[in-house]
Formats: structure tokens, sequence, C-alpha cells
């Protein structure tokens, strides 16, 4: 303030018995005091934060803050407000120096002197950049928290700590409730669209999705426990056969079909359980024991097998060498479908034998051995006749 003769007038801060704040200016006989709580209810301090800018950037306009560019920004994150002046501001003006060619939508960062308590008019309740290390920068895209940030086409987060889709209360990095989509952008068809891998020893996850030339969709899912990848573990899903299996292995050790059928090294079970025809331990199954249903309770028009020994006599036990190695003994599944079709498996030609179930045969050979006891009996019987004629004991 200054008197008639241009001369400053000296100025003194009080503070009344109510907190409020005034200044007094002190002119030869006359006191003035001027009220000034509500120029100092916030605070200056230094801030930082991110928002969006909600105009294009203006120059040499009222009002004139210091450095004529200004825009004003939306606050979405206050990063920095070590005094706690910038506390509830939802809108704020920036003053700066050198144009940056800010528009409405840009998202920037703002680094720079809050005044929100005692300052100069055109300084009052902006942001000012008024330091060599204050900045307005813009960032690109940003979201109304502020922990993401866009630079080029890479998106990361600003802080540590969890995201949450879904829920406000993450358990982990990135928590997820609800269903979630990912969906592959093409290319190499070996690119898994989605990866989990331990850093360093090679232990890793890895999802695939392929249009196999059926045009079914498979999804595939691999397990690698070790940098030898061929020793790992993988996970098929296509066209209602789900295979588990070594990643480089054909045919996978286990499949699986939509209509419960198993196949134990059989690529297209037929069975509710298969093994593959080969010779020697990779096509045989052991147990303590098979057990076959065969309750009276399931059975109907049963009726005894007629001339079952004329049957067995039909039927030839060889010695053989299977094709692809090893020694056996058995009978020729086209022989017995001849004489038993009940016990002989054919391709779905209906034609070619395939195999034979070897346990049907036992009620057949026992009702052989039942004929053939039988007649034994009626021998016996005809020869005690015999002796009795001859009068021999």
């Amino acid at each position: 303030m200054f008197d008639k003769a241009g001369q400053m007038v000296p100025q003194q801060w009080l503070t009344n018995e109510r907190g409020q704040t005034m200044i007094a200016r002190i002119i030869p006989s006359i006191c003035i005091l001027f009220l000034t709580s509500q120029l100092i209810a916030g605070g200056n301090g230094l801030v930082r934060f991110r928002g969006t800018v909600t105009a294009n950037e203006r120059h040499n306009v009222i009002p004139i803050c210091y450095g004529d560019y200004f825009v004003p920004v939306t606050v979405f994150a206050v990063i920095e407000d070590p005094n706690r002046v910038f506390t509830g501001v939802a809108q704020v003006e920036v003053c700066y120096k050198e144009g940056q060619r800010l528009v409405a939508g840009d998202c920037v960062e703002v680094l720079g002197l809050y005044w929100g308590g005692t300052c100069p008019k055109q300084y009052c309740s902006r942001v000012q950049i008024s330091e060599k290390d204050h900045y307005i920068l813009r960032i690109g895209y940003c979201c109304p928290d502020g922990d993401w940030q866009v630079r080029d086409s890479n998106m990361y987060s600003i802080p540590s700590g969890n995201v949450g889709i879904g829920t406000q209360t993450p358990q982990g990095k990135f928590h997820v409730k609800g269903d979630v989509l990912i969906e592959s952008a093409g290319g190499n068809a070996f690119d898994p669209p989605l990866r989990v891998q331990h850093p360093g020893d090679g232990r890793s996850l890895a999802a695939y999705l392929s249009n196999p030339q059926d045009g079914n969709v498979q999804v595939e899912l691999q397990l690698a426990g070790g940098r030898m990848l061929p020793w790992g573990w993988s996970l098929t899903a296509a066209s209602g056969l789900f295979t588990l299996g070594s990643i480089m292995v054909l045919p996978p050790a286990l499949n699986i079909t939509s209509t419960g059928n198993v196949g134990l090294g059989v690529t297209s079970p037929t069975y509710r359980l298969e093994l593959p025809n080969t010779a020697g331990p990779a096509g045989r199954g052991r147990a303590n024991a098979w057990t076959n249903y065969s309750s009276i309770r399931w059975k109907t028009n049963i009726r005894p097998i007629q001339s079952a020994m004329e049957k067995v006599r039909q039927l030839h036990g060889v010695m053989f060498d299977w094709k692809d190695g090893g020694r056996d003994i058995g009978l020729i599944a086209e022989e017995v479908g001849q004489v038993v079709p009940e016990a002989v498996e054919y391709e779905p030609n209906g034609l070619d034998a395939a195999a034979i179930d070897y346990g049907r045969l036992v009620a057949l050979l026992v009702e052989a051995l039942k004929e053939q006891d039988a007649k034994i009996a009626r021998l016996e019987q005809q020869i005690q006749q015999l002796r009795q004629i001859a009068g021999r004991p």
C-alpha cells in the first residue's frame, strides 16, 4: 500500500483472538486492518499430479498468468503434495512460459508451485511452472486414477501394487473376478496368446489356439518342466478329443473322447478303454483281477449252448510270431468268427476280424466239457452192462 506521496506504507501481520489473520497498514495517525482469512484458506507448495486438459492451450488472454501460456486441467491423481496444499482440488489452471500445443483430451503430468494461500492476483489458485525443474508434460492417455501411462504402443502401471478387474481388493498383481476373454491376434501359429514363465529355469505354461484345416478350434496347453521343451507335457482339446502327452511324442499317452472313450496310446479310441495293437507291454494291461458284469438281472432269452464240443473241434490253437515282434500262442480270429461270432470283434467295415474275447470262450469250453463228461458216463455205463452180461465183475 502506498501513501499520497507515493511512498510504500509499512505493514504488519496480526492475528486476533478468533485466529483470523489480518494485515495492518500503518499510516501516520491511521491504522487500517484488512481481514485476509480468505486469502490463506489453503496454502502454497510444490505439487506433482496427473490430469486431463479440458480446453485447448491459450496465450496472451485474460486471465494472464506467469509465462502467458495456460490450460485448464482436471486432476485425476495427486502424486506429490508434501504440504497438503492440493487436497480437494479437482480443476486447476496451469501456467507456463513456452507453448506446448496442448489440446483438450491430452493427458499431462505437472510439477509446479500451487498458490492456494497468499499470492499475487495472477498466481492465485493456479499452478505456476516457474522453476527450471518444473514442467508440464504430455504423457499420452491415462486412466482416471493416473496409475497407467501410455508411451508409443506400450501401456504400463506407474505405481507398485496389485491390479484388480471386477474387484476392489485384488489379491495378486493381476486379479480378475469374472469372465476373461483372450483373443489371439493371429500371426505365427507357434506364438502362444497366453504364456506364464518362471524366470531363469525355463519352467513355463503356454496356451496355443489354432484352427486346423478341418475348421475345428483347437486349444493346447503346454507345461514345460525345464529347458528341454520336448520333455514337457501337452494338454490339447480339439474336435471333441482331449489329449495328454509329451510335447514331441506321438501318439499322446492319454486320449479321451467327448463320449468318454479312453485311449492309452491310441489317438481315437472307439472303446471305453483301448490300448494299441502292439506286442509286448506297450499293448498289454495288468491287474490283480478283471471282473465282468454277468448277473441274470441283466439277461433275457437265456438258453444252453448246443453242440459245444462240435464247435470246439473246429477251433485250432496255434503258436505264432507277431509281425512287430514277440512269440505268442492263441487262436485265429477269422476261424473263431466262423464258429463263435459272439467272441470276435470286427473292424468298422464288419468284415475284417480284429480281436477275440477269450473270456467268452469259457462258456463254450464249459459246455463242451460237460458234453464230453456225459459221453464218458454213458460209455462207462455201457461197459459195465457188457461186463455183467459176460459174467465179469
